[in-house]
């Protein structure tokens, strides 16, 4: 599972925010790009219209996609470091931009708000 699919997959998005947030809307899709690190890195993420968020960094200084902090059990705090920053931007969003919910599956999140009204 990815880092955006695991933090998002308890969140609905709603994309009213989204476009106060500074996310443009390109044909059915949402997409935001920040710097970050001291401008070495940028990242770029999209919402589709189903809710579905994705992202990618860049090494500006490479000009290419920068992966190494999606492999699994690595360690190096320069690769801690790129990971935790870019989990800061996603967790911003997150909190801004998505409504928490209860369950994954919509089906348990609709008997949810049925109990609790």
């Amino acid at each position: 599972m990815s880092i955006e699919s695991e933090l998002f997959k308890k969140a609905s998005v709603n994309f009213n925010k989204l476009e106060k947030y500074g996310f443009l809307k390109e044909n059915d899709e949402y997409k935001y790009s920040k710097i970050f690190m001291n401008d070495k890195f940028r990242a770029d993420i999209s919402v589709d219209k189903l809710g579905n968020i994705n992202g990618k960094v860049y090494d500006l200084e490479m000009e290419e996609e920068y992966t190494n902090f999606r492999i699994e059990n690595v360690l190096g705090e320069f690769i801690n470091t790129v990971k935790n920053e870019y989990m800061k931007i996603l967790k911003d969003i997150k909190n801004k931009c998505f409504e928490n919910k209860y369950f994954v599956f919509e089906q348990s999140n609709r008997i949810a708000e049925l109990i609790k009204n």
